[in-house]
C-alpha cells in the first residue's frame, strides 16, 4: 500500500475529484498497468534555493482504458521531496527495495502538458514521456484478485472500490465516460 501511495506527488485534499468522471476529465490517459522500476529522476529547480528531487518509476502499460499513449513504457514522475542538498538518496532506495510486482490502473497527465496547464506556457523543463499521477484517487491497485484504492485517496467515491473484484473495477472504470 505504502508504494502506491507514493506514486501521487502532493496534497491529496488539493487534488481531490468530486467523482470518477471529474478525474478522468483532467486524465490525458488511465491505464492498467504494472510496475517494472524505480529509478533516480531528473532534479528540477523549485526556486528561492531549493531543489525538487525526484524518482522515476517505469511502469508497462498493459492496456489503455481512456485516451492514448505512443509506448507501452511508460516514465511516471514521483517527487521525492525539496531540499538545498539531495537528501533523498535513502528514500529512493527505499523506494526500489519495496517496489511491489503488482499492476493497478493509473490516472495519468503527460507533465509537459500539465506545466503549460498550470503556467499558461512549456517551458519545455519536462521530457514530453514524462507523465505523473493526477491524483491519490487516480491509484487503484490490484491486490490478489481485489481492488485497493490508494490509503490517501479523498472522498468517499475511491473506497467504494476497496474490496470488489478488480476486474470488475477495470471494467467499471473502462466505461466511465468524463464530464462534461
Amino acid at each position: 500500500d505504502e508504494f502506491w501511495t507514493g506514486l501521487f506527488s502532493g496534497d491529496p485534499d488539493f487534488s481531490e475529484y468530486l467523482s470518477i468522471g471529474a478525474l478522468l476529465k483532467d486524465s490525458d490517459a488511465v491505464v492498467l498497468a504494472s510496475l517494472e522500476s524505480v529509478s533516480a529522476g531528473k532534479s528540477y529547480d523549485a526556486g528561492s534555493g531549493l531543489i525538487e528531487y525526484n524518482a522515476t518509476v517505469t511502469i508497462h502499460v498493459e492496456r489503455v482504458l481512456h485516451g492514448s499513449l505512443s509506448a507501452t513504457t511508460v516514465p511516471i514522475n514521483v517527487v521525492l521531496g525539496l531540499s538545498i542538498m539531495d537528501e533523498y538518496g535513502p528514500l529512493l532506495e527505499q523506494l526500489k527495495a519495496s517496489m511491489p510486482h503488482e499492476r493497478g490502473v493509473l490516472f495519468l497527465q503527460n507533465l509537459a502538458s500539465w506545466e503549460k496547464q498550470m503556467i499558461g506556457a512549456s517551458t519545455s523543463k519536462y521530457d514530453p514521456s514524462l507523465y505523473r499521477v493526477i491524483s491519490a484517487q487516480g491509484i487503484i491497485r490490484e491486490a490478489n484478485g481485489v481492488a485497493r484504492p490508494a490509503l490517501n485517496a479523498p472522498g468517499t467515491w475511491p473506497k467504494t472500490f476497496k474490496g470488489q473484484s478488480f476486474g470488475a473495477i477495470v471494467s467499471q472504470v473502462a466505461s466511465a465516460k468524463p464530464d462534461k
